[in-house]
């Protein structure tokens, strides 16, 4: 039984090294920003456009045309929406979906399909 204890241990640690019960990650935007995920903080999914620029509690994102569009949690009730132009590195915030809308339809931000 001291064996198997000693073997499970070993093998537990050897998963964790390699990444396998991690459910943290980043990855990259096509425009060099970042959306990072890890478990233990409070922010949730965090996009970065630059180590100055960044969105908290992100719920919901696409990429379109250098942009990075979606949707953040602005507190238990209410969400918020954001745009990053990641060539210009600003940074647009929408209170209500309505004026969101209207800026994705005036910049033509709107794609055929998202996931």
């Amino acid at each position: 039984m001291k064996h198997l204890t000693v073997l499970f241990l070993l093998i537990s640690s050897q998963i964790r090294v390699f990444g396998m019960m991690e459910s943290e990650w980043q990855d990259k935007t096509p425009f060099n920003g970042f959306i990072y995920y890890y478990e233990d903080v409070t922010n949730g999914i965090e996009y970065k456009m630059t180590s100055k620029i960044q969105v908290n509690n992100v719920i919901m994102w696409y990429f379109y045309k250098g942009y990075t569009i979606g949707e953040m949690k602005e507190d238990s009730i209410k969400n918020r929406y954001f745009i990053g132009d990641e060539n210009s590195q600003k940074l647009h915030f929408f209170s209500n979906k309505i004026d969101f809308q209207k800026f994705i339809e005036s910049n033509k931000l709107k794609p055929f399909y998202t996931r």
